[in-house]
């Protein structure tokens, strides 16, 4: 008898003990909303919603024109063909006031091309990058800088519209990896001049400003950083623009 009775009482402990932890678990599971690429799929449950509630977007992308700013007089980088792309892997943060506010950190990619169609082209000089115009009778095609980053997005949103928003972002930028590459024609040959290991700046940060309408975006972003080192480059920052899609 009294071994049924320390049976029946350890078997009420672990029943206490999993309605718990089931309840805590719901209770946090409501707290949180997730969605991918789209704020409109939610795979929460939608009965109750909260004044605030953390959240968890998976995706976003982006794509613009980049023009070079003060830069050098020889270097005239197109803003119609340089262009960027960046992709979002996640944000997270939280929603204030029914998702009015919203505050998130999130971290993804980006790629900055520059590119140069004028009769300038970037030139690989030992360790730094000169401008150097390209060999008499050349028939040109481009010159191109391009950089590479892994992207650390700190951004406010607020919603003033059931479908419409603003944003404002500061953009931790880690510049893993930059290269140049040229191509033109010269004596009917074909040549291609690429450079890799470049002096470019390790870290930068990039201040953005978007417009939104449910998923989609419009963005100007501006880099008050120089884009390659002081001492090994042609000094300029970046300004882009274009649209995104699930930001």
């Amino acid at each position: 008898y009294e071994l049924t009775m320390k049976l029946k009482n350890l078997l009420l402990c672990l029943l206490c003990t999993v309605n718990f932890v089931t309840t805590y678990a719901q209770d946090r599971a409501n707290s949180w909303s997730f969605s991918v690429l789209t704020d409109d799929i939610q795979l929460k449950k939608t009965q109750h919603k909260s004044k605030s509630e953390n959240f968890l977007n998976i995706g976003g992308l982006g794509f613009g024109f980049v023009n070079g700013l003060n830069a050098p007089q020889d270097m005239n980088v197109s803003m119609g063909a340089s262009m960027e792309i960046f992709f979002n892997l996640f944000s997270c943060g939280r929603k204030y006031k029914h998702g009015r506010h919203k505050l998130g950190i999130g971290m993804g990619f980006n790629w900055k091309n520059y590119r140069m169609t004028g009769y300038t082209r970037f030139v690989k000089d030992g360790a730094g990058i000169s401008l150097s115009p390209y060999p008499d009778n050349a028939n040109i095609d481009f010159s191109r800088l391009k950089i590479f980053s892994i992207t650390f997005p700190l951004e406010y949103k607020y919603k003033f519209h059931k479908d419409f928003a603003i944003s404002a972002a500061a953009i931790l930028n880690w510049n893993a990896y930059g290269s140049l590459k040229t191509k033109y024609e010269l004596d009917n040959r074909k040549i291609e001049e690429c450079s890799e290991q470049i002096k470019h700046c390790p870290v930068s940060i990039d201040l953005r400003m978007g417009l939104h309408w449910k998923s989609l975006g419009a963005y100007v972003k501006y880099s008050p950083c120089n884009v390659l080192h002081c001492e090994y480059g042609p000094q300029f920052n970046g300004l882009s623009a274009g649209v995104m899609i699930g930001l």
